[in-house]
This record gives structure tokens, C-alpha cells and sequence, in this order.
């Protein structure tokens, strides 16, 4: 169904990248909210968010591209 919504193929790819990149920024938004709240709090991170912060500015720039599009 999803995809008769759309003109041609490459448009509904293009469509599943942005859902799937908006999607991953949700999913992990729990982590950026932690390190705002650790360093307010002045803790130190258990763990090491580098590689997920990188997937998120990543998953911006996916959504940025194909929203320039329309």
C-alpha cells in the first residue's frame, strides 16, 4: 500500500531511506538525551556514543538530501 503512493520507484526508495533514517534518530534518541544529561550533571558516559552519533548526523544528512527534493 505504502508504495502505490508514489510516482515511480526510485521516489518510494527515496521515501523508505527518509522513513528509515527518521526512524533511527527515534529509536535512539534516549542516547542523546543522556549525554545532555550527564554532562549537566557532570557524570561520566559508561559507554562509548561516538559511532551512534556519527549514524545520527548521517541519518539527518539523509533526510536533509532527499527533503531538498521536494
Amino acid at each position: 500500500m505504502f508504495k502505490e503512493l508514489f510516482e515511480n520507484e526510485v521516489e518510494y526508495k527515496n521515501a523508505l531511506k527518509v522513513r528509515n533514517a527518521r526512524q533511527y534518530l527515534n529509536d535512539t534518541d534516549y542516547i542523546a538525551n543522556k549525554i545532555s544529561e550527564y554532562q549537566f550533571l557532570g557524570k561520566e558516559l559508561d559507554n562509548d556514543y561516538s559511532e551512534t552519533l556519527q549514524k545520527r548526523e548521517e541519518a539527518r544528512e539523509v533526510i536533509r538530501k532527499f527533503e531538498k527534493r521536494k
